[in-house]
């Protein structure tokens, strides 16, 4: 069985099959595919609550795709309290979820989704930049201490996903930080692609499934879906 964290976010309904309802049939592996909505993923109790609950309902899950996550942009030196949020969603939200299905004896493939920022600093990012590249070594601690019972844990780093919640989002607040017009923004930010275009949910969610059919030994490693950057 297979659970995906932010089932109710844009890659996550992707990953969902499109399909609004908490449980489905995966339509990449046919497998059941569980949701875990954002709203679970804000503290370690009601993490822990909603992973034993599917365990108890549907058995064993074999797959986690960690894929919430959130962002706010901020100029150092005007960034609200509030912001620490980022981090505490980004970090804690998927660690929690691990510790769960180890707790719970679980013994998983696992996928985190990360992001190009880990490696790539981007203005009024920093706390977002920090939760990824926290995030992509978290994945390699998990993978070395894990291992040996069994897991397998990777990540995968996409550029900007066209058309999500998030992209559309920040897309915003880039224009409204820097006093850009939307041509000129886009144009700056292809232009530091080599494929000259930015990737899609489904490009996405496509290579996340890909990635549970490597060969186990691949463990603790993070794929770049760059665009060539």
């Amino acid at each position: 069985m297979i659970v995906v964290t932010g089932s109710d976010s844009s890659l996550g309904q992707q990953l969902m099959g499109s399909c609004p309802q908490d449980e489905r049939e995966s339509r990449y592996t046919g497998e059941k595919i569980v949701g875990m909505s954002s709203w679970i993923m804000a503290e370690k109790r009601s993490i822990d609550e909603r992973i034993l609950e599917i365990i108890t309902e549907h058995g064993s899950i074999d797959k986690i795709i960690n894929n919430y996550g959130t962002n706010h942009l901020s100029w150092i030196g005007k960034t609200d309290a509030n912001d620490d949020q980022i981090l505490i969603h980004n970090v804690m939200g998927p660690y929690w979820v691990i510790n769960a299905l180890v707790k719970a004896g679980q013994v998983c493939q696992v996928v985190n989704v990360a992001s190009a920022t880990y490696r790539v600093p981007q203005r009024c990012t920093a706390l977002y930049c920090a939760s990824k590249a926290a995030l992509v070594q978290m994945t390699r601690v998990m993978a070395r201490e894990l291992a040996p019972q069994g897991w397998t844990v990777n990540a995968i780093a996409p550029g900007l996903i066209e058309d999500t919640r998030m992209a559309r989002f920040t897309n915003e607040q880039v224009l409204e930080l820097r006093g850009w017009s939307k041509e000129k923004a886009d144009s700056y930010a292809r232009k530091l692609i080599p494929m000259g275009r930015y990737t899609s949910r489904e490009e996405v969610a496509d290579a996340i499934w890909k990635i549970f059919d490597l060969p186990p030994y691949i463990n603790g490693t993070i794929i770049d879906m760059m665009g060539g950057v």
